[in-house]
């Protein structure tokens, strides 16, 4: 019965994606990985990291059993709709545009950056980023020292399925097992590393360096994931609704263009900018933008801004060598005094200090 079950939720969600214009084996963005790392999962049931803690080459995880095919590009295509999870560490690497589906993108030991509808997404220690079914993306990394990616993508449905698990009534969920949520959507911007979902992305990168993990394991892993996510969701539209304006259009309208200010500043952060340049971006008057952006995020877009330099300044000190006078310019500060005098403040240590200590 329980083969019956899934093999009907297997054909409904190929039956989606037809209708959608959408391969069964739609290319990811991430699917990519040195064959030789590539095992079939009928093969062996468990997959473990090599026994240093650095990934030494990219490692594709997998909730079902499914075989993988490397094709031009570097991507790679599953013959089964599956969850997967790849892990990988990169230092001058990008990937051409290609479709995507509902995913989760991480970075850490430095930045990673998106081009998506002609915007600029960058994650980071401090953020990850969500991406839509149907989404055209574009990423690359270019860094001075290994940049490790944590890519979560789950097949098509899965979180609606996910959803009507966490909303339909249980009589419900009963008589129609197969039951679907809602399609599940989100405005793409980065999200801080300060919620459910965020913990579960560390413990599980965590655990994926440090030992074997089973299939079985992986799949529970893949529906914690998809609740924490539409905890996620929920709080972005809390977050909506409580935007400036008294209509609900109003308020969303206000919301997109706070935040793709917002990305603006994370992507730019090294360049100088000015008020009048952001609040182009979200199309609205300085003035207005200033209040309305302060009213939404209790902090002024300079506070902001120098929030984000000094996150990236410690991200520098800890894991490279750069100067200390570098990595100032490079974030974007124009003098090593206020940057030295501001780093003090936020971290109780100086640049040099904190360096030191942190090693």
């Amino acid at each position: 019965m329980l083969t019956e079950l899934i093999c009907q939720v297997r054909n409904r969600v190929r039956t989606q994606d037809s209708a959608s214009g959408l391969k069964t084996n739609t290319r990811t963005p991430e699917m990519c990985a040195i064959w030789a790392s590539c095992k079939t999962r009928q093969e062996e049931d468990t997959l473990g990291p090599s026994d240093e803690r650095r990934i030494a080459a990219p490692r594709i995880y997998t909730d079902l059993a499914a075989r993988c095919t490397k094709l031009p590009g570097g991507f790679l295509d599953f013959d089964t709709d599956c969850n997967v999870i790849v892990h990988r560490e990169e230092t001058d690497w990008s990937l051409s545009p290609a479709q995507t589906r509902l995913s989760i993108r991480c970075a850490f030991g430095g930045q990673r950056r998106f081009e998506i509808d002609r915007r600029t997404y960058v994650v980071d220690d401090t953020a990850y980023l969500l991406l839509n079914l149907g989404q055209i993306v574009r990423s690359s990394v270019t860094a001075r020292a290994p940049v490790e990616c944590l890519n979560v993508t789950f097949r098509p449905g899965f979180a609606e399925e996910a959803l009507a698990a966490e909303t339909a009534p249980i009589d419900k969920l009963l008589d129609d097992p197969l039951a679907y949520g809602k399609p599940v959507g989100f405005f793409v911007r980065t999200y801080p590393h300060n919620d459910s979902l965020s913990r579960r992305l560390l413990s599980l990168r965590t655990t994926l360096t440090s030992q074997p993990v089973t299939q079985a394991w992986l799949e529970e892993q893949f529906h914690h994931l998809a609740s924490d996510l539409l905890q996620t969701h929920v709080r972005e539209r809390l977050e909506m609704e409580g935007m400036p304006g008294a209509r609900l259009s109003t308020r969303i309208e206000c919301y997109e263009r706070l935040h793709s200010a917002r990305e603006y500043m994370r992507a730019c952060m090294g360049k100088p900018l000015m008020l009048s340049e952001i609040s182009g971006v979200a199309c609205m008057a300085p003035h207005h933008f200033l209040r309305t952006f302060k009213q939404a995020f209790r902090q002024t877009p300079h506070q902001y801004l120098t929030q984000l330099r000094l996150e990236r300044a410690r991200t520098l000190l800890l894991r490279t060598d750069t100067p200390v006078t570098d990595i100032c310019m490079e974030v974007g500060f124009e003098s090593l005094g206020s940057f030295s005098w501001l780093f003090s403040k936020r971290f109780r240590k100086s640049p040099t200090a904190f360096r030191t200590a942190g090693r």
